[in-house]
């Protein structure tokens, strides 16, 4: 587990769950098995699984960061995807640091009730490319958390008299910092 791709996050606990839920009849959800990171933000977890494990259900990775210096969502946990006995698994799991947009649209008395104003912020976040959006009506909460220590594109989307049009950026902002993001319909 690392905050930039290269920063290791060392003594997070790790949990391995096998689920199998079902909206009706409830479900079931088992640990496999939990462990810490190390000084280099690694982990090893042994587990054996069963027959019903491999035709149902998925497995998910839980971790648990206390530190509110990063940037977490939900349950704080990753599918694990297509596993298999007799296996082992290497993956990079990056949990990114906190980084602050305060968002501001230069024009806002410009975009009609038929317009359509929208950006997405995209980065790494576990194991996958994460994406959190904003849709200009109405801005969020200020300030808009982010992805630190990393690239984040964003890509803003505007429906004008019918007309689409999309245009792209890349911010890279450090841990902590605060920066103004202006946008124009």
């Amino acid at each position: 587990m690392t905050h930039d791709g290269t920063k290791p996050i060392p003594n997070v606990p790790v949990t391995l769950y096998w689920k199998n839920l079902q909206i009706e009849a409830g479900g079931v959800i088992r640990t496999k098995a939990t462990g810490t990171t190390n000084s280099n933000g690694d982990f090893l977890l042994n587990f054996a699984m069963r027959d019903d494990e491999l035709k149902q259900g998925y497995f998910a990775l839980k971790y648990d960061i206390q530190d509110p210096n990063f940037w977490t969502i939900g349950d704080k946990e990753f599918p694990i995807q297509k596993l298999r006995r007799d296996t082992m698994v290497f993956s990079s799991y990056l949990i990114p640091v906190k980084a602050y947009l305060d968002l501001q649209i230069t024009n806002p008395n410009d975009i009609k009730p038929t317009d359509y104003f929208y950006s997405s912020f995209r980065f790494r976040y576990g194991e996958y490319t994460f994406g959190t959006g904003v849709i200009w009506k109405s801005i969020p909460e200020q300030p808009f958390e982010i992805a630190g220590n990393q690239k984040v594109f964003v890509e803003t989307t505007r429906r004008k008299l019918g007309i689409v049009s999309t245009t792209y950026d890349t911010l890279l902002l450090q841990k902590g910092e605060r920066k103004v993001y202006s946008v124009t319909f």
